[in-house]
C-alpha cells in the first residue's frame, strides 16, 4: 500500500518543497501590512517613527523583491528587514538596550543619572 502522502510519513525526507511563485509588491502590502506595523510599533515609542519605519519596510522590500528567492515565507523575510531598520532608526542608546543585559543597563543608566543640586 502507498501512502497518499509520502512526505508526511517521513518527515527527514530531504525531496525539495514545492516553490510558490514569489508574491507581488501589492500582495505583500495587503497581506503582511498590519503585522509589519504591530511590529514596528511595539519597538518604537512613537507612533509617527513606526509609520515611518513601516514604510521604510516596504519600500526596501519593494526594490529587493526580484531578488526575493522564496527560501523563506514572505512574512519572515519582511520581519527581517523591519528589524534591520528598526536598528538603523533607534539612537545609539536605544540600540544599546537590545545588546547588553539587565545589569549593564542598570550600570550605565546610573552614570547617565543627572547630579542632584541641594539648595540651602
Amino acid at each position: 500500500m502507498v501512502p497518499a502522502h509520502p512526505q508526511l510519513m517521513n518527515p527527514f525526507s530531504r525531496a525539495p518543497a514545492k516553490r510558490e511563485p514569489p508574491p507581488t509588491a501589492a500582495q505583500l502590502h495587503q497581506l503582511y501590512l498590519d503585522e509589519v506595523f504591530r511590529y514596528v510599533s511595539r519597538r518604537l515609542p512613537r507612533r509617527e517613527d513606526a509609520e515611518d519605519v513601516t514604510a521604510e519596510t516596504f519600500a526596501a522590500a519593494f526594490m529587493a523583491l526580484p531578488k526575493f528567492r522564496g527560501e523563506v515565507e514572505a512574512r519572515l523575510w519582511l520581519l527581517g528587514i523591519a528589524r534591520r531598520k528598526i536598528a538603523h532608526f533607534a539612537p545609539p542608546k536605544t540600540r544599546h538596550r537590545f545588546r547588553c543585559g539587565r545589569r549593564e543597563r542598570i550600570e550605565r543608566a546610573q552614570l547617565h543619572r543627572p547630579k542632584q543640586i541641594e539648595l540651602p
